[in-house]
């Protein structure tokens, strides 16, 4: 069968806009999110919960602060942190 591991041409492009369109959103939210932290606290902004997921991103990089279970190499009762590009799941 020829055409895309989707299903065939049209799927592939439809699937294609589908993903885009999510990316933009994703982006329009992370850029209203983001100038909220550029102001002063009593302003409106959200606070941060104990518990609550966030992210943080590396101004001078633009990578994305990414923690897991994984133990850190010198102190072993820390979790281990990484930049990544935020592609990764």
């Amino acid at each position: 069968r020829t055409g895309s591991k989707l299903g065939g041409d049209g799927d592939a492009s439809g699937e294609e806009a589908m993903l885009q369109a999510r990316l933009k959103q994703e982006d329009e939210q992370n850029r209203k999110l983001l100038a909220k932290c550029d102001k002063p606290p009593g302003d409106g902004s959200e606070e941060l919960r104990y518990g609550q997921i966030i992210q943080l991103k590396h101004i001078s990089t633009g990578k994305f602060l990414s923690g897991n279970s994984i133990t850190a190499q010198v102190e072993k009762s820390c979790l281990r942190l990484s930049l990544s590009d935020g592609d990764d799941n």
